[in-house]
Order: structure tokens, then C-alpha cells, then sequence
């Protein structure tokens, strides 16, 4: 009877592991009501943000990549034909022996822990990867009694703005806000005014000229905040770089990758921040708490400025109105055409009055465009809080001298997710090699998916071929976290780890553990583009710290090491 238990017991796991423990692909898939959820984050991030939004593109944007559901009805019927063996586990439990047995059976085979323990397939965490998770509102601890002044205008005293610039004729209009959030970010901090180059930002992340760093786009299309962000982060082929080096030239053509490879960059973004999109239909204004509308405006004070996609209708004369100075003022209530610009300062007064169609209600954002000073007032316009935006970003933290090493798999940023469904607790990792014995770990850096969260990051060091890279990762883990903390919003954290040796001829282990307190933790995965590339033994998560998936048919995670004095065959990004 024992052994038809252990049979039965192993037998049944085994339909389990087939049925909903295999490895999740990524899968282009559309809207397949009670089937297939689709969610959207920030919902224009790695698309065009110039593009028309109807019900039809929505289906095509979001194909781009979508949740692979895994209980589909031909692993429903796998489960259904192993049910009389299943049965038998309601007849009693193994004996220990038994499970001891099973237990060393499934550590063989690299089962998941739940596989183990569940009897009712039902009841086992789901694998889902995800391009774009599902817009949550989310307050950061901001009460509605927080302080702000009820108006805020740089102008007055420049404090945080660097000049207008005018894109031209070319849709690039996310350079322009991306490197203007740079801007006032050193601004504010620094007080020295930079001006860096969004013809470089454009070429770089696009595969014109034979870039092998580019994303699926045309030097001259348009792009998002993300893309911009994993070209500040990369070791090649990155940024900033100072626009006399590479001034803009608003026009279309195309030039070899020698060209833009061979401008050095000036300094390294170490840092961004993201706000969650308010659910579709909702807009800043609509939050009587005023919640949100603190949140941007305390991006504002801290970081000079915030990057945003607003709903922009150039032909609908309806939505400006023009005032003193010809300063226009905005309000569309609809998505559609969308255009990126940076939010720079806030008037909670300003009135319906001033808008040719009045807003549900007072308020203004001051926005700072890419059109030009002879354009409104100076390149500025008034916009309603009740205008939707989306895409809400900034710049948080800049190194000048950066000479280190990034050890990095994930060239691209990342624009999706691998998580363990319902699950708050996830481990996310990779292994990397050096090959000098002066080499030190200095810090990482994380794509942290999970606001109001908190971290522990472990480092594991061992012999090359030594031990086994789950071992590796179980050491690491089972060590003490060489530091911990929080993460308030979304975004790239650089995280110091001060001096840790590596030595030569070694391989090193990242882990980055996050606890959500609510929610479902995720770990972050590189884009699916055409240069993007994985190999088996680089990433890893796991929902325990001791069962290991290697994320390779999914994508690589975005953990960067940044080390001294280091060389190694990671640190060579994807040459073709």
C-alpha cells in the first residue's frame, strides 16, 4: 500500500510539475475574456508614445508582450486523467520513510517546494510573466494634510530649469522630457545648468547604423521614459553624454554605431523613480484626498521635475485656450494623441475659467514642452490636474565621475515581470563571473518593481565549477545580508554594498530579496527585443531562497553589479 502511495504521490506531482510548474514563456496572445487578463503599466512604456489610442491599437499595443496563462485546458485535462491516482493520497499519509524518500525524489528533480506539498493542483502558486502590471493606486504614506505651497513657479527664481529646447520635426519628444528631468535634477542639486544630448540619447537606443544595442525602433520614432532610463544605466553604447559632443540635428537619417559608440559619456545616472498610473479614466484631480497631486509635486520639490504622457490633441483647438502673454492653457479629457513633457511647477488655484472648456474643477500643473521658446509663453503651458497623464517618472540620484565596471545581463531596462502568484515574498538573482583578483563589488543596482516594499540584498563567492549555481545561491542566502532597507516607489535603485572582494577566477551570486505587504511580489525581466539575449545559468528567482528557476526562457533579471578593478565575460555586453 506504501508503495502505491509513493507512486500515487509521485505520479500526481509529476502531472502537476507538467501541468503548471513548467517553465513560463512568453507568449503573444489578445483579450480572451475569463481566460487571458491583460494589464498595462504606465501603459505606454516601450511604445511609441506617439501614437493614436483606440480599442483597436490597445489590442496590438499590448501584443506586444502579454501574460502567458498557464492553466489552459490541456493541462486542466493532464490533472484530470491522473485523478484515480490522485485519490489515493486520501487514503492516508506516507510514512515518514516515505516522504523522506519523495522528498529526495523531487530535490532531484528541481520540483517547487508547493508542488510537494499540495494535493489540489488549484491550490499551487501560478508562474505568470507579465510585460505590464496591472495599474495600482498606491498613497506612499502622503497624507491629504501634508504641506505644500499652493503654488509653485520656477520661473520666478530658476532655481530648477534649464533652458527650452525645441525637438523639431522628428518625434522624439521623449529625449527632450527625459534629459530635461536630468537636467533639473542637477539643477536643483548642483546649481549648475547641463545641457546633454538627445540626438545621442535617439541613436543609441535605436538599431539604425547596425546597433546591437538598440531597441526595435528607428533612430527618428518615438520612445519612453524606460527606454531612455536603460540607456543611462548600461555599461555601452549609454549615457549622458553632453549635447556638444552630439548636438541635435532634427532631421532623419542614419549613421554607423561607430559613431555614437565613440562619444564618451559624462557621468552615470544612478538612480530614477516611478508613480503608479491612476486606473484608466482617473485623473490627478479626481483624487479628493489629493494624494497623487502630493506626490508629483513632492517629485518636483525633491528632484527638480517630473517626466510625464499626457492625452495631447494638437488639431482640437477646443483644448487650449490662450491668456496673457499667449500662455495657453490645456485640458483634454480624453486619451488619444500622446505627448511627452515635464511637469515643473503647480498653481492649486489656477481657475476653470482660464480653459475654453471648463475642468471639473481649479488647478494646474505648469509644463515645461519641447516646441521652443517662441511657442506659448517661453515653451510653458498651463495644464489641468483633470487632463490624464500617465508615465510619471524623474531622475533621483547622478554619479560625475564614474569609472567602475557594470556587470550587467540586462541591456534593455526591463518592461516585465516574473512572479509567483499571490505570493509577497520573492528572491530574485544572478551570477556573475570575474577574472582579476583585485576585483571589488561595490554596489548594485535594482529595477525595483514592488513600491512600499522592503529589501535585503546577499552575496555569495565561489571557486569557478566549484559548486552548483542553486548551492551558490542557497549559500548567499543563508549568509547575512550584507545590507538592507526600503523601496518607497518603482524605479532604479543603486544600492552601496562598500568592499567586498572577489577575486579571480570566481563567480559571485547577487540575490535581492523583497517582501511586498501586500500584493504580489515581482521580480523584474529584461524586454523582449530583437538583440536581446539569455543564457542558462545567469537568472534566477525563487519564492523560498532554496528552490531555484533559472528565468532564461523569460528573460534575464535586471540586477546590476558594479565592481572595481574587475574584469570578467559579463562585463562584455552583447557584442554580435
Amino acid at each position: 500500500m506504501v508503495k502505491k502511495i509513493i507512486l500515487a504521490c509521485f505520479t500526481f506531482i509529476l502531472a502537476i510539475l507538467i501541468g503548471q510548474a513548467s517553465r513560463p514563456t512568453v507568449a503573444q496572445t489578445q483579450y480572451l475574456e475569463n481566460e487571458v487578463i491583460l494589464f498595462a503599466e504606465d501603459q505606454c512604456e516601450f511604445d511609441d508614445v506617439n501614437q493614436h489610442e483606440t480599442d483597436e491599437s490597445t489590442d496590438q499595443l499590448l501584443l506586444f508582450e502579454c501574460i502567458t496563462e498557464l492553466k489552459t485546458e490541456e493541462k486542466n485535462e493532464i490533472g484530470s486523467e491522473l485523478l484515480d491516482d490522485a485519490e489515493l493520497l486520501d487514503e492516508g499519509l506516507p510514512s515518514l520513510d516515505a516522504e523522506d524518500e519523495l522528498s529526495e525524489t523531487i530535490d532531484d528533480l528541481s520540483v517547487e517546494p508547493y508542488y510537494e506539498q499540495s494535493r489540489n493542483s488549484e491550490d499551487l502558486p501560478v508562474i505568470s510573466t507579465i510585460s505590464y502590471i496591472a495599474p495600482t493606486y498606491v498613497d506612499f504614506d502622503i497624507s491629504p494634510n501634508v504641506s505644500f505651497d499652493t503654488a509653485f513657479d520656477p520661473r520666478e527664481n530658476r532655481s530648477t530649469l534649464t533652458p527650452v529646447k525645441n525637438q523639431g520635426q522628428i518625434d522624439v519628444c521623449w529625449t527632450f522630457a527625459a534629459n530635461a528631468v536630468l537636467e533639473s535634477f542637477l539643477k536643483l542639486t548642483t546649481g549648475i545648468e547641463y545641457n546633454f544630448s538627445e540626438e545621442h540619447m535617439r541613436f543609441a537606443t535605436s538599431t539604425d547604423g547596425g546597433n546591437w544595442l538598440g531597441f526595435d525602433r528607428a533612430n527618428h520614432d518615438g520612445g519612453s521614459f524606460p527606454m531612455a532610463s536603460a540607456y543611462w544605466m548600461r555599461q555601452s553604447l549609454s549615457g549622458p553624454v553632453l549635447a556638444s559632443n552630439d548636438p541635435s540635428t532634427d532631421r532623419e537619417f542614419t549613421r554607423s554605431v561607430d559613431i555614437t559608440a565613440s562619444i564618451p559619456r559624462y557621468g552615470k545616472v544612478t538612480d530614477t523613480r516611478y508613480l503608479p498610473t491612476l486606473p484608466s479614466g482617473l485623473t490627478p484631480g479626481c483624487d479628493t484626498t489629493n494624494s497623487y497631486i502630493n506626490q508629483i509635486k513632492r517629485f518636483i520639490v525633491d528632484y527638480g521635475s517630473a517626466y510625464i504622457y499626457y492625452s495631447h490633441d494638437e488639431e482640437d483647438g477646443i483644448s487650449w485656450q490662450e491668456g496673457p502673454n499667449g500662455m495657453l492653457s490645456y485640458y483634454q479629457k480624453n486619451y488619444g494623441f500622446y505627448h511627452a513633457a515635464v511637469i515643473v511647477g503647480w498653481d492649486d488655484d489656477y481657475c476653470v475659467s482660464n480653459f475654453y472648456i471648463p475642468p471639473p474643477g481649479n488647478g494646474a500643473w505648469l509644463v515645461k514642452n519641447s516646441w521652443g521658446t517662441d511657442w506659448s509663453d517661453g515653451g510653458f503651458f498651463w495644464m489641468s490636474y483633470h487632463t490624464p497623464i500617465f508615465g510619471v517618472a524623474t531622475v533621483a540620484g547622478f554619479q560625475k565621475n564614474f569609472s567602475y565596471a557594470i556587470f550587467c545581463y540586462t541591456p534593455f531596462g526591463s518592461s516585465a515581470h516574473i512572479a509567483f502568484e499571490g505570493i509577497h515574498t520573492i528572491y530574485s538573482a544572478n551570477i556573475f563571473d570575474c577574472n582579476d583578483p583585485n576585483a571589488v563589488l561595490r554596489a548594485i543596482q535594482f529595477y525595483n518593481k514592488n513600491p512600499n516594499s522592503s529589501y535585503s540584498v546577499y552575496v555569495g563567492v565561489a571557486n569557478r565549477n566549484e559548486i552548483s549555481d542553486e548551492d551558490l545561491l542557497r549559500r548567499a542566502v543563508a549568509g547575512v545580508a550584507v545590507t538592507s532597507g526600503t523601496f518607497r516607489e518603482k524605479g532604479f535603485y543603486t544600492i552601496d554594498l562598500g568592499h567586498i572582494a572577489l577575486g579571480s577566477d570566481k563567480i559571485f551570486a547577487v540575490v535581492v530579496k523583497v517582501d511586498t505587504a501586500f500584493g504580489t511580489a515581482v521580480a523584474p525581466l529584461e524586454a523582449n527585443t530583437s538583440n536581446s539575449r539569455q543564457s542558462p545559468g545567469q537568472s534566477f528567482i525563487s519564492s523560498d531562497s532554496f528552490h531555484w528557476w533559472d528565468t532564461m526562457d523569460n528573460g534575464n533579471i535586471t540586477i546590476q553589479a558594479i565592481v572595481s578593478n574587475g574584469t570578467g565575460s559579463t562585463n562584455a555586453e552583447r557584442l554580435p
